[in-house]
């Protein structure tokens, strides 16, 4: 006790899972304000999770965590990542609150997960798709939708760019002269926001841009793909689909959009 190393973890059981992500979320996320994922990650785990107390969050809890998680089809990348954010919460309320929280609980759970044979490793794209799959797709969103689905679908495989990125581009961050547009915000694994970033337009990007409608005085809210994010990833997957492309049938194609 006079080495100050006691820790009375019996405070614990009047803190629920919930009320430490909302003192995270307000007192880190108005320094250095969360991405979309990790936001939208911790609104579930204090939905799903939140009445769970403090000195019940141990190992073989989350053992349990993980092993529901992939039952239900989830990915070991994305469990990985749901327990890097539940500890980076308790890494917190330890250091600032000086709450007797064992951290160790998460390595558990991480070595727990090998043991479960559930990897934490993406996967690798296993080839790229052929320019006739790429074709029957442009073909088939066509007949079927409204939305430059071609220009978009060939757009991604030109720039390499996220499907959001498409979406947010603005005609007043397009350069003519120099053939580069701005991409706001571009994800960054340090910075979440302030990361702009001015890229060349090569290929074919500029000639499909250029081909878009354009107003006749653009602001700074025209967007080159005025598409919302969700419609995309949304009739994206069906139409691979409705092609008798099942995804857990097939390789996976590089052409796959992610936000």
């Amino acid at each position: 006790m006079d080495a100050r190393r006691f820790n009375d973890v019996r405070g614990l059981a009047n803190i629920t899972l919930k009320e430490l992500i909302d003192w995270y979320s307000e007192e880190i996320g108005a320094a250095h304000p969360f991405g979309k994922n990790k936001r939208a990650v911790l609104r579930i785990r204090a939905r799903d999770q939140g009445e769970l107390s403090l000195d019940k969050l141990a190992a073989d809890y989350l053992t349990t965590y993980v092993r529901n998680r992939y039952k239900a089809g989830v990915s070991g990348v994305t469990i990985s990542i749901d327990l890097t954010y539940i500890g980076g919460v308790l890494k917190s309320a330890r250091d600032l609150r000086k709450l007797p929280i064992n951290l160790d609980v998460i390595n558990a759970a991480r070595a727990n997960m090998a043991h479960l044979k559930i990897s934490a490793k993406s996967k690798e794209r296993s080839r790229r798709p052929t320019a006739k799959e790429i074709a029957d797709l442009c073909d088939h969103l066509d007949k079927h939708s409204t939305l430059p689905m071609r220009d978009i679908i060939h757009f991604a495989i030109e720039s390499a760019m996220r499907v959001e990125e498409i979406t947010l581009l603005r005609w007043v961050d397009l350069n003519e002269e120099d053939r580069t547009i701005i991409i706001r915000d571009r994800k960054h694994p340090r910075q979440k926001h302030g990361s702009d970033q001015e890229v060349p337009l090569l290929g074919k990007t500029y000639e499909i841009i250029k081909r878009q409608p354009r107003p006749p005085c653009p602001t700074a809210e025209d967007r080159v793909f005025p598409v919302n994010v969700k419609t995309i990833t949304t009739i994206f997957p069906r139409a691979k689909n409705s092609l008798g492309n099942p995804p857990a049938k097939r390789a996976r194609l590089e052409v796959e959009f992610s936000t």
